[in-house]
């Protein structure tokens, strides 16, 4: 019988993800476990530590529903936009923590204080982006052991509903990066940024559900 993970949705429970010095993004927690981000030259996220880790094996499928009000601005600005005109924002970046046995990344510092059995050895994030940009799986900038699947929506106020399998997952992934049967999903990551393009993004998310094949 299947079984359902949902993502705990009160915000106190999870661990701010700032970047730098710039300002965390505005989030509001509404009914139905939807949360409500805005931005404003600023990026950072929040990260949420599953009760559990759970073998990706047993995971039959990802799911949560999200809209952009609002998009950042496509564009780059500053000095950056000569040489990438395209902004690297997303008005939200839905992500999943996976530990595979290899210490690729830092665990964030708010979870050191938990533990530190686990390790962080890649984490794919689907970024919610305006139509400028194509459907894409790509490297961070910052690290290959992060992984960028851009979903383009239009600005709506309606929710779309998004669903991965771990084989959808996979496709999305290097082979050296490739998660296995042991691999451990062992997070949830939301973020949220418009600082490459100095404007302003809104986006509303009803938090990821997980469907096991058992509990």
């Amino acid at each position: 019988m299947p079984f359902f993970l949902h993502t705990n949705p009160d915000i106190g429970l999870w661990k701010e993800t700032p970047v730098k010095s710039l300002p965390l993004p505005a989030v509001s927690v509404q009914p139905g476990s939807i949360w409500s981000l805005s931005t404003q030259g600023n990026a950072g996220g929040y990260a949420w530590r599953l009760p559990k880790p759970v073998v990706w094996s047993a995971v039959e499928r990802v799911s949560w529903r999200w809209k952009a009000q609002r998009h950042p601005d496509p564009r780059n600005t500053g000095l950056i936009g000569l040489f990438k005109p395209l902004a690297d924002d997303a008005a939200v970046r839905v992500g999943f923590v996976f530990d595979s046995g290899a210490s690729n990344l830092p665990l964030p510092e708010a979870w050191k204080t938990e533990t530190d059995r686990d390790n962080i050895s890649h984490v794919i994030f689907h970024n919610l982006v305006s139509q400028h940009h194509k459907p894409s799986c790509s490297s961070s900038p910052l690290t290959r052991h992060i992984t960028y699947r851009n979903v383009p929506h239009a600005e709506s106020t309606r929710f779309a509903l998004h669903q991965e399998t771990p084989e959808s997952i996979s496709t999305c992934l290097p082979a050296a990066e490739a998660l296995s049967e042991t691999s451990r999903l062992i997070g949830i990551w939301v973020f949220a940024d418009s600082d490459d393009s100095r404007s302003q993004s809104k986006a509303a998310l009803q938090l990821p559900q997980i469907k096991l094949s058992s509990p």
